[in-house]
């Protein structure tokens, strides 16, 4: 991990600011997150849900969900996919390590862009889809 995202890493580990973060920019005051019910999520202390070790910060609130925070200092034009790939892994893991747990926690994903210059690209996957009529609701239907 570079310095910036170490430095980033201090700060964002505080749990108060932690949940600050997400309350106000993820869920816009919908849901004010406890920091207390935050905890770090690290291999030593979570082994039995194993994410891979590239995700800049994670933490785990109150055994529902788990909050990725990614540190960007540089436009990647297909972060959205970077994005979509953590919470792939995030819960293919889950389901590699325990396949006796039938319902998944959720990843909920904050990109911190702290470039020079404004974000000009693709912010939701959607965005990244050649085909403009592609259905961004899309579900699977089991008969």
């Amino acid at each position: 991990m570079n310095p910036y995202d170490l430095c980033l890493k201090e700060v964002f580990s505080n749990k108060q600011h932690f949940a600050d973060l997400f309350s106000s920019v993820y869920f816009k005051k919908r849901l004010l997150l406890d920091s207390d019910k935050l905890s770090l999520y690290d291999k030593e202390t979570h082994h039995n849900l194993g994410f891979r070790k590239e995700n800049d910060l994670l933490m785990f609130y109150d055994d529902q969900f788990f909050l990725h925070l990614e540190f960007q200092r540089k436009k990647d034009p297909y972060m959205p996919v970077r994005i979509l790939n953590y919470k792939y892994a995030g819960i293919h893991q889950q389901i590699k390590t325990n396949t006796k747990l039938h319902l998944l926690y959720p990843v909920y994903s904050l990109t911190l862009y702290m470039g020079e210059s404004k974000w000009e690209h693709r912010k939701t996957l959607y965005e990244c889809i050649h085909k403009s009529d592609w259905n961004k609701d899309e579900t699977l239907i089991m008969r």
